[in-house]
Parts: C-alpha cells; structure tokens; sequence
C-alpha cells in the first residue's frame, strides 16, 4: 500500500468518525468528485462543500485528493502473454550467450 492510499484510508476514517464536518474532493480521470457528485473542476467542487457548510460552523475539513487516478489494472490474459514474452526474450538471450556461434543450418534431405 503506497502513501496515497494510505491517506485516502485516514481520510475516510476521520470522515466516518466526525461525521459531516468533513469532505473529500477527489480527482477523477474528468473532472473532480464530492460526495457521489462531479465537477468539471476543482473551484466548482469547492464551492459545492461551501454550499453546504453553514456559516456558523467554523470547523470543518476539506480534504483535496489531486493524484491521478491509477489506470485500471490489465487482463489476466495480457499478463499472461506479456509473461510468456518475457520468458522467451530470457531465453533465447540465455541461450545467445551459452553458444554464441550461430546454430549450423539444417539438411535438406530432399537433396540426396
């Protein structure tokens, strides 16, 4: 688990804990999320959480999460043929470098 997905996990603790005083604005591949909602940028995300703060409450927590959306994962089937491509690329290199003569051609026995 990398740093951001550990903020992202402290941030959903803090707000199940406290409630409502607190809003996450997430970055999406278009535009910007807050509570189920999208935005087309980050000042119209922000202006919906002070739409819905009321003026007499000074506490309240905002938190902006600007890291790109990681891509989504790949097929298996793509793993699984990149994989095999790998391991033909190693040994045909390991196979290069045990005898780097190159291989004798083969009889035609056609020919005889």
């Amino acid at each position: 688990m990398n740093l951001i997905d550990r903020l992202l996990v402290k941030a959903q603790t803090i707000q199940l804990t406290y409630g409502n005083d607190v809003f996450i604005i997430i970055r999406e591949v278009a535009g910007w999320a807050v509570d189920g909602q999208r935005f087309p940028d980050l000042e119209a995300a922000q202006g919906y959480v002070e739409g819905l703060v009321p003026d007499n409450n000074a506490e309240c927590t905002v938190i902006i999460n600007d890291a790109p959306p990681s891509p989504a994962p790949e097929p298996e089937s793509v793993q699984r043929k990149r994989r095999k491509q790998w391991i033909a690329e190693y040994k045909a290199e390991k196979a290069k470098a045990e005898n780097p003569l190159p291989p004798m051609p083969k009889k035609d026995r056609n020919l005889i």
